[in-house]
C-alpha cells in the first residue's frame, strides 16, 4: 500500500504535475500484441486502437506496482481521448474487482475525503462467494437480491471451456481436465457475472455517454473467458492482459500485452 498512499499524496500535490509523469512514464511502457504474438507496440499505438472502445478491460498481476502505474497512463490517456471527443460531457468510470457491489459507499466516501486510506485498505469478507460454494448457486443469487444486489438474472454459468482453463491456473496443467474444482468456479463465476453486470448497468444507465476502465485480475478476462464474454458483443470493448518479459506470449490471450520486469 505505500505505492498507493504515494500516488494519493502526489494527487492531493496536484493534478497536472501528476498527469506530466504519467505521460512521460508512458513513453517507457512495453507492449506485445496478443493477435500478431511477436508485434512490438508502443503505448501511443495501444491507446490509439482503444481508442474506439466504451469499454477497456486492464487484467493485472496484483500488488505489482509496474501495473499500477501503466493502469494510471491509460485511465489518463482515457480521460484525454475522452475529453477531445465528447468536448468534456463524457465521463470515464473506474470499475475495480477488488470492491464488491456492497462496499460502493466505501468507494464514495473514500473519494469525497469522509473517510482516511487507511479505512480504505479494510475489506469486507467475501461474504457471497464463500456462501455460493457452500449452500449452492440458488441459495446464493437470491442472498444477493434480497440484500440489494442484482436481480439473479445477471449470473451466467460458465462454459465448460472456461472451466478448463480456470482449473488449469490452479493445477497448472491445462491438458489434464480434473473435476475436484468443480465446486469453486461457480465462485469464480459469480465474480466475473457481477462485474460485467455492473459494467453493463454503467453503460445502459448512461445512454453510451461514457467510457469505462475495468482493472480486474488477469484470471477474470484472459482469453476473453469470464468478464468480457458476459460483455454484450454490441458494446465495443479493448482487453489489456499483462504479464512479464519472460513469459511466452500466447496467442489471442486478449488484443493486447503489457510486459514488465520484476
Amino acid at each position: 500500500m505505500n505505492f498507493i498512499r504515494d500516488l494519493h499524496e502526489d494527487c492531493m500535490a496536484g493534478w497536472t504535475n501528476l498527469r506530466g509523469n504519467l505521460r512521460k512514464l508512458s513513453k517507457s511502457l512495453q507492449f506485445v500484441s496478443a493477435r500478431n504474438p511477436g508485434s512490438k507496440l508502443t503505448f501511443d499505438t495501444v491507446m490509439s486502437e482503444a481508442k474506439k472502445a466504451t469499454i477497456v478491460l486492464f487484467g493485472e498481476q496484483h500488488h505489482q506496482p509496474s501495473i499500477l502505474k501503466a493502469q494510471l497512463c491509460v485511465l489518463e490517456r482515457m480521460v484525454s481521448q475522452t475529453i477531445e471527443q465528447s468536448h468534456g460531457a463524457f465521463p470515464v468510470t473506474v470499475v475495480l474487482e477488488m470492491f464488491n457491489l456492497h462496499q460502493q459507499p466505501l468507494l464514495d466516501a473514500y473519494q469525497a475525503n469522509e473517510i482516511s486510506l487507511e479505512e480504505l485498505r479494510r475489506f469486507v469478507p467475501k461474504t457471497f462467494c464463500r456462501m455460493i460454494v457452500e449452500e449452492g448457486k440458488t441459495y446464493a443469487l437470491e442472498k444477493i437480491e434480497q440484500t440489494g444486489g442484482p436481480p439473479r438474472e445477471f449470473y451466467v454459468d460458465g462454459s465448460e471451456e472456461h472451466y478448463r482453463y480456470f482449473q488449469g491456473l490452479i493445477s497448472g496443467n491445462l491438458d489434464i481436465v480434473v473435476d475436484k474444482y468443480r465446486r469453486i468456479f461457480p465462485a469464480q463465476v459469480l465474480r466475473d457475472s457481477s462485474f460485467a453486470y455492473t459494467i453493463m448497468d454503467i453503460v445502459q444507465k448512461s445512454e453510451g455517454q461514457t467510457r469505462i476502465l475495468g482493472i480486474c485480475g488477469s484470471g477474470h478476462l484472459d482469453f476473453k473467458f469470464g468478464i468480457p464474454e458476459r460483455i454484450s458483443p454490441e458494446v465495443p470493448t479493448y482487453v489489456l492482459t499483462s504479464g512479464t518479459l519472460d513469459d511466452p506470449v500466447e496467442s489471442n490471450v486478449a488484443d493486447c500485452i503489457y510486459q514488465y520486469s520484476h
